[in-house]
């Protein structure tokens, strides 16, 4: 149970993580590949996650999700195991956002 995720479990409203990845696999209440739990207003960029998540949630809610989810895998076709990742595709931000 808990809350668990790959770099951090909770993340509160000024949280920022960015140009960041995580492989490994999370299993709790609350899970992510990055973040098990996020408070708004917190922000997550240039960043991915390729770890397993599981979410032990129980009852009729958590089950329709569960459901959702898989059709959802099936349809875009991410059912058959993992997909290569290329991390050289990743860029550090560029100084457009001191514009602003």
């Amino acid at each position: 149970g808990g809350v668990a995720g790959g770099i951090v479990g909770v993340a509160d409203g000024n949280s920022s993580i960015s140009n960041s990845y995580s492989t490994a696999a999370v299993k709790g209440t609350y899970a992510g590949g990055l973040v098990g739990y996020s408070v708004a207003g917190g922000s997550i960029s240039q960043s991915y996650a390729s770890g397993s998540v599981t979410a032990v949630g129980q009852g009729p809610y958590a089950e329709l999700i569960r459901i959702r989810f898989e059709k959802a895998r099936r349809r875009h076709g991410l059912h058959n195991g993992r997909i290569a990742l290329r991390t050289d595709l990743f860029v550090p931000p560029s100084d457009q956002g001191r514009l602003f």
